[in-house]
């Protein structure tokens, strides 16, 4: 296992004996159709590193499903990221969290150690099997096998 201790990412979230706090982007909707005031979140994301937060968080929901009760973020978490990530130069950037079982591994792997290197290693990687069953069944995926499906993605990104 490789020491993160000089990893800045994981070294801005994880401090013994300290605690940190992190920024959840949060989404403010009215109606049908989110709205995500890009510049704002921005605003938002320099404010709490000036303000010494450890960490964005950037969730990953690949659909709005009504029923579920909120809409996550509406941009795609690698793209968002990497828009913030280079708007700010200290703050981790971590996922909270991609759904493994609904992307395919061998992206997710280059995604996160492309916004990892080009982020001046910032990236606190977290990952999650899904809950929500219509992205399931959009994915063409069961969920009832998102235990193995995770348990295969984290190997094959393990090798990559």
């Amino acid at each position: 296992m490789t020491n993160f201790d000089q990893h800045p990412g994981y070294s801005a979230m994880f401090k013994e004996g300290q605690l940190t706090l992190g920024y959840f982007f949060a989404i403010a909707y009215q109606g049908a159709i989110p709205e995500m005031d890009v510049a704002s979140q921005v605003g938002i994301a320099k404010m709490a590193e000036s303000h010494g937060f450890a960490a964005l968080y950037f969730r990953d929901v690949p659909l709005h499903v009504p029923s579920f009760g909120d809409v996550g973020h509406i941009y795609d978490p690698w793209v968002f990221m990497g828009h913030v990530g280079a708007h700010t130069s200290r703050i981790a950037l971590a996922t909270g969290s991609i759904v493994t079982t609904l992307r395919h591994p061998l992206h997710v792997a280059k995604a996160a150690a492309s916004v990892d290197r080009l982020s001046n290693q910032r990236l606190v990687l977290g990952l999650a099997t899904g809950d929500r069953p219509t992205e399931f069944a959009a994915s063409n995926q069961s969920l009832d096998n998102r235990g193995e499906l995770f348990r295969e993605a984290l190997a094959v990104m393990r090798t990559a």
